[in-house]
């Protein structure tokens, strides 16, 4: 590597770390300003640092062992010494720079360093215009990184890394995994076959691939159908057809009748892994549509490396349809496979045809033209993907309840109080996720009862279902008693929305009991919120 390597590495690594800072900085100087995901994810790795924390939370239970083994694995040990909210926010930092050298590795070895240069630069804007591609630092923010790392060492022919990196990708992301696994098989199982009918010893390469892929295998295997009782097994696809809650309106959309649906970015990632309707991509398959014609004309090439990348992503997409949440969501694997390839396919294209018919002086000076095109291309498409939780002062006082204290309430105010407030909490609606038949038998039957009492006519109902239940506190959002509310009759998702509107119309004429909590029952309030300790509640 010479001078001018090192020097376009440096200005890559500044750069990923400007982007990175431009898109971050709220998060870095406020601690209520996070990533969507952080606010279930985070939150059950404080207990390392306090075990009285959420004792017999299932959504602590949940959130673990929902998460990648690899990423619980590596939060438990850096929430040790340092708050897990904290190391989620540097980690985007960390993984952006380091998959930005990859890249320029790559393209480097692909190519030049024209192109690596380029494709990293394209890879930096491109990554902070999808949402939760870095930001928050979960199990996703790993998928790049592991990938282009796991290429990288793979082009170099240094298997044992490339082993090494295939493994943590399988511990860490599952799907990323599985895609780099079948690469290897794409790459060498032809050459396996031809040295075995020419009667050719087996080399080193092949015997070290299918090492990998026996031991990979069966660690996919075992990540991918591993089972708890506490859980339950995945339902089936016959359940989700006739679940509302995979439908639009419901908690988790997935099945679409209509293109438009792809416009929310969460159904879009599960269903095809690519903002459809963003212009970033589409940039892409433009560039790469002229690269295609190249191709076809033999005036430039893709790596196989990368090419057997792709077919493995678009492999998978297929089989996890046919699957479907037994191989996670099918838009899981064209979300990194996919873009991973088209960004190379474009660094190729341009390289080619714009930069390396230029004199070798004026190479520089048309690299760095191009890119800034792309930054100003991406520049307006930028996503922070991060969330402003402003109620502090709730937040604050929720932390000075007692540890083992439950708290109700509508289940889209609740997201973020185990995070902030670190308390336990009776429902939340971003865990409310109906993939596993035990789990979500109970949060089924928390929802109903809930919005029973919340929408309550009767003290003495309201008592019954909390002390079954062990509720301490009953958190109010006065708004949802408004009549403007009422009459929207949109009180939260299905199937539950039906019901809730039955137990409304039953209890609006005679008024709802938490409408009217006495003052010596309240032990916390604001303009839009208030707090009831139900052991104060005079049946």
């Amino acid at each position: 590597m010479n001078k001018k390597d090192i020097f376009l590495i440096l200005i890559i690594i500044l750069f990923s770390l400007v982007v990175t800072y431009a898109c971050q900085k709220d998060a870095l100087f406020n601690r209520y300003v996070v990533s969507d995901d952080s606010s279930h994810y985070i939150f059950p790795f404080y207990k390392i640092q306090d075990h009285a924390l959420f004792p017999d939370d299932i959504f602590s239970r949940y959130a673990l062992n929902y998460n990648a083994a690899g990423i619980v694995l590596l939060y438990s040990i850096f929430s040790v010494f340092l708050d897990p909210l904290l190391f989620s926010k540097i980690l985007p930092f960390i993984l952006c720079g380091l998959c930005a050298i990859y890249f320029f590795l790559i393209g480097r070895k692909i190519l030049n360093k024209y192109c690596g240069f380029l494709s990293a630069v394209m890879f930096i804007m491109y990554s902070w215009t999808i949402p939760a591609c870095f930001s928050g630092g979960h199990a996703r923010a790993f998928c790049f990184p592991l990938l282009s790392a796991f290429v990288y060492y793979l082009l170099e022919k240094r298997y044992l890394l490339s082993g090494i990196i295939l493994l943590l990708q399988t511990f860490i992301y599952p799907p990323v995994g599985a895609v780099s696994l079948l690469a290897i098989f794409i790459l060498f199982f032809p050459r396996a076959v031809k040295d075995f009918r020419h009667k050719i010893p087996l080399s080193y390469e092949i015997k070290f691939t299918m090492f990998l892929i026996i031991i990979n295998i069966l660690l996919l295997g075992a990540l991918f159908l591993r089972k708890d009782c506490n859980i339950g097994s995945l339902v089936s696809f016959r359940e989700m057809i006739r679940m509302p809650e995979f439908f639009w309106g419901g908690r988790t959309p997935f099945f679409i009748n209509s293109f438009k649906m792809l416009k929310d970015p969460a159904v879009a990632d599960r269903v095809t892994g690519i903002p459809v309707y963003g212009f970033p991509i589409w940039s892409l398959l433009v560039i790469s549509a002229a690269g295609m014609y190249l191709m076809i004309k033999k005036k430039i090439a893709v790596h196989p490396v990368l090419n057997a990348v792709c077919i493995s992503g678009f492999l998978f997409y297929g089989l996890s349809w046919v699957l479907v949440l037994k191989l996670y969501y099918p838009g899981r694997y064209l979300k990194f496979a996919l873009p991973f390839y088209l960004i190379f396919l474009c660094a190729i294209t341009i390289t080619g045809t714009i930069i390396d018919k230029a004199k070798r002086a004026k190479n520089l000076r048309r690299l760095f033209l191009l890119s800034l095109a792309v930054v100003v291309l991406y520049l307006p498409f930028l996503n922070k993907d991060l969330v402003n939780y402003k109620n502090i002062k709730l937040y604050q006082f929720l932390s000075t309840l007692p540890k083992n204290a439950l708290i109700a309430g509508h289940p889209f105010l609740m997201n973020e109080v185990p995070l902030f407030s670190k308390r336990k909490v009776f429902l939340t609606f971003e865990l409310s996720t109906p993939f596993y038949r035990n789990y979500y038998k109970q949060v089924k039957q928390r929802t109903y009862d809930f919005f029973r009492i919340y929408y309550s006519g009767s003290f003495n109902e309201i008592k019954e279902v909390c002390i079954e239940y062990g509720i301490d506190y009953v958190l109010i959002k006065k708004e949802h008693f408004s009549r403007p509310y009422i009459e929207k009759k949109n009180f939260y998702i299905e199937p539950f929305n039906r019901q809730i509107r039955r137990v409304v119309e039953n209890n609006f004429k005679n008024g709802f009991a938490l409408e009217n909590i006495p003052a010596d029952c309240r032990v916390y309030e604001d303009n839009d919120i208030s707090v009831i300790k139900v052991s104060g509640l005079k049946i």
